[in-house]
């Protein structure tokens, strides 16, 4: 019952429950938030990249800023789920 990250199929990964044995419905809506906003990262990052190597300095710069966006949401999500752990014990 610790935290980790678990894999379900693929290559999706989904985080296991957080210090209680069963994650409270609220607590499982922020988790699969933060999920969301990682993997839409993550193709932000890969999107990005090929970008870069064609050399599409418009298209590179506008995912720049997706990225800079994105990663303030998700500090948004995992301050909201920490905020609710710490406020609801689970």
């Amino acid at each position: 019952m610790g935290s980790g990250v678990q894999r379900k199929g693929g290559d999706v990964a989904t985080i296991k429950s957080m210090g209680s044995p069963q994650a409270c419905q609220r607590q499982q809506e922020l988790l699969a938030e933060v999920q969301r906003i990682l993997l839409k990262l993550s193709e932000l990052a890969r999107a990005e990249s090929k970008a870069m190597e064609s050399r599409s300095e418009n298209a590179w710069l506008e995912i720049d800023k997706q990225i800079e966006l994105t990663i303030g949401e998700k500090e948004r999500s995992m301050g909201a789920l920490k905020q609710h752990r710490d406020e609801h014990g689970c």
